[in-house]
Order: structure tokens, then sequence, then C-alpha cells
């Protein structure tokens, strides 16, 4: 699966091309309406696109009340997610979501990368 969001349609584009070069049959989905509590039953690697995501930064972040209840849930849950993040011009948030994927326990299966076609044969290779 891919997730992506797009503020300036780059992280579509990039998307669409990841699929492409990939030649992997890949969903694409759109992050704003994705539902991430579902992250923790995908037995499929995920590959994020992401220039922004409200959902998934709120997702990630430490909640004010019950918070390590909820991060050792994820915690317990994620270990089986496997993914990778390309970065689509937000560094900061990229490494984010690279970092708070991997501190919930999901594995990565790359380091944060831009997208080439080298990258893209590397995933093929981990899956």
């Amino acid at each position: 699966m891919i997730l992506f969001r797009s503020e300036s349609n780059e992280s579509t584009r990039l998307a669409e091309e990841f699929a492409k070069i990939s030649d992997l049959n890949c969903e694409l989905c759109e992050a704003d309406g994705y539902d991430f509590e579902v992250l923790e039953h995908l037995s499929l690697p995920i590959v994020l696109i992401l220039e922004k995501s409200p959902v998934l930064h709120k997702f990630l972040v430490k909640k004010e009340k019950d918070s390590k209840d909820v991060r050792a849930y994820r915690r317990r849950y994620l270990n089986n997610l496997r993914y990778v993040v390309v970065n689509c011009g937000d560094l900061a948030f990229a490494q984010f979501v690279d970092e708070g994927l991997k501190e919930l326990g999901a594995k990565r299966l790359l380091n944060l990368s831009e997208l080439s076609s080298e990258f893209v044969e590397d995933f093929k290779n981990k899956i």
C-alpha cells in the first residue's frame, strides 16, 4: 500500500511514480481519509509519501491523558508493520513520521530517502 498526502500534488505524483516504477500491484490511499488505527492489522508493507498529514501527526504524538496506555497498545500491535518513508520536500515531517513509527515498534525496511529507481529496487528486494 502507498499512503500519500499532498498539498502541492508532489506526493500524489511521487506515489503514482512509485507504483509505476515498482510494477507492484499497490493500492494508493489518501492519508486524510485513512483510519490509521488500521495500521496495526496490515501485513503488507506500507510506503508513506507525505507532505504533511494532521491525521497521522495526531496518531503519532503522545496524548495528554493516558498517553502511556495508548502508546503501549500501539507499540504492541504496530510491531508487525513494515514501512518505508519517502521524502517529498518536507524533510522534518518525513523524519518525524519515520522516527514515530519506529518508536511505536514498526519495522523500517529502508532508511528515509528520496524516490529513485534504486530505492524502489531495494524496496522490492526487502518485501
